[in-house]
């Protein structure tokens, strides 16, 4: 979200990273960096990955608005992206929100089919759970009973 507040009211900051991703990628321009909304909080996703697809180049740039702006904001950033934990948790997390999204996609669909539907349903949460939950204790999870 604090990625996003950076560029979103400034051009200059839009068009500084947009020289700075065209001269680290060989000319291609960046997508944009979409905002996180919080009431549709399946848009984590497309963040997400746009986050991560330039996760060097917005390292870049704010490792030198730091230097050069002297700004708290640019700060926090850097030390965010410096921190490979935190690359690690969206790494883990966006095929999470991936499947999510397939799933969502699927049930706004106008045709669904609703056996189809609790079929991803379950996969969704047995997939889930196998990521999360230690193998010892998602026997109880993946066990999924539907009672009529």
């Amino acid at each position: 979200m604090e990625t996003f507040n950076w560029f979103s009211h400034s051009t200059l900051r839009q068009s500084q990273y947009k020289d700075l991703f065209k001269a680290i990628n060989n000319g291609h321009n960046p997508l944009k960096i979409v905002r996180a909304c919080g009431t549709r909080w399946l848009s984590i996703e497309t963040a997400v990955s746009r986050i991560l697809e330039q996760w060097l180049e917005l390292k870049t740039l704010f490792g030198i608005a730091r230097l050069k702006e002297k700004c708290y904001t640019a700060e926090v950033l850097y030390e965010m992206y410096s921190d490979d934990k935190n690359l690690a948790y969206l790494r883990f997390l966006k095929p999470i929100l991936e499947e999510v999204q397939i799933v969502n996609k699927s049930i706004e669909s106008n045709n669904a089919d609703p056996c189809k539907l609790l079929s991803d349903l379950t996969n969704l949460v047995k997939s889930t759970v196998r990521k999360i939950v230690t193998p010892m204790c998602s026997e109880d999870f993946l066990t999924v009973k539907i009672e009529s």
